[in-house]
């Protein structure tokens, strides 16, 4: 599912003499990217440092592609770049959500459970008060190859201190699973977003779900010729069937609206019952993929 769009949670320097844990040499994150009515995939890569109105800042280059089912099939290119700096055991988001550039915060690196902040441009664009500031559930370590990381257990919370949503974690370097800034609540959708699919750095290389090498901007036709993933026939009438990779995956399906149609396992070749839905234009979701097609029932 498309999950909404987050903050980027990394990690300070440790002790002295120890290994920057934030945009560490060779810093790549690669991102499945799922759409309203499309998917596509971005690469941020840590180019270096600069210096923005004094502060120290790394820069991070944003490159990739994304592919709409509105209308004609059209894929856009991605090229784009983000700022980030540590100040304080504070890691900072370079934003414009409030109409002039701001930094804003990602992470604490010294927080403790029951700390909370407002994600990046949260309290200047979308609720007010502490309606949807992230709340720190819980700490802890986990072991990365041979590098021991620090994770943050993160919620949404209301006015009344309840969580919003489920909760998630981030961890030192791989930062959070689902993109760069967040904008929960009435400002998102939450099926739609990012998700990680690998980081790599000189020193570790963590892999989720990308087949190809972590820092490689697979293009949509490649993509498209490693994984055979169709639907067929189409247009069509009570049913379908997909072509998938070997396996069952979770098949999530919208119409165009972003109304949630259908949800169920699916296996390549097995049929879906589509007997009950109107006719018009669907957007079948495999978030474990990474994948959208569009489906039109006639």
């Amino acid at each position: 599912m498309l999950r909404p769009l987050l903050i980027t949670l990394a990690a300070l320097l440790a002790c002295s003499g120890s290994a920057q844990l934030w945009c560490p040499a060779g810093a790549t994150w690669n991102f499945s990217l799922v759409l309203l009515a499309g998917e596509g995939n971005i690469i941020r890569t840590y180019e270096g440092d600069t210096i923005i109105e004094g502060w120290n800042a790394q820069k991070i280059r944003e490159r990739g592609w994304s592919f709409s089912y509105w209308g004609p099939p059209d894929t856009n290119e991605l090229d784009a770049v983000q700022f980030t700096s540590v100040q304080d055991s504070i890691l900072f988001l370079r934003t414009h959500f409030s109409g002039v550039p701001t930094w804003d915060t990602l992470l604490r690196f010294d927080a403790v459970i029951g700390d909370r902040w407002f994600p990046a441009g949260q309290d200047s664009m979308c609720m007010n008060g502490i309606e949807g500031m992230l709340e720190v559930l819980d700490t802890g370590t986990v072991l990365i190859g041979t590098m021991l990381l620090r994770t943050w257990t993160l919620s949404y919370i209301n006015a009344f201190g309840d969580p919003i949503w489920g909760s998630w974690q981030v961890t030192e370097r791989l930062g959070h699973p689902y993109g760069l800034s967040i904008l929960p609540g009435s400002c998102i959708i939450v099926e739609y977003g990012e998700t990680l699919n690998c980081y790599q750095d000189s020193a570790i290389s963590y892999n989720i779900s990308w087949p190809y090498d972590c820092g490689s901007g697979v293009g949509i036709e490649e993509e498209q010729a490693a994984y055979v993933i169709s639907v067929h026939p189409t247009p069509g009438h009570d049913r379908f069937m997909l072509e998938l990779p070997p396996g069952r995956h979770m098949l999530l399906v919208t119409d165009l609206a972003g109304r949630a149609v259908h949800t169920s396992p699916v296996e390549a070749g097995m049929p879906v019952d589509a007997s009950r839905w109107p006719a018009g234009t669907y957007v079948l979701r495999l978030p474990e993929l990474g994948r959208s097609l569009r489906w039109v029932k006639e």
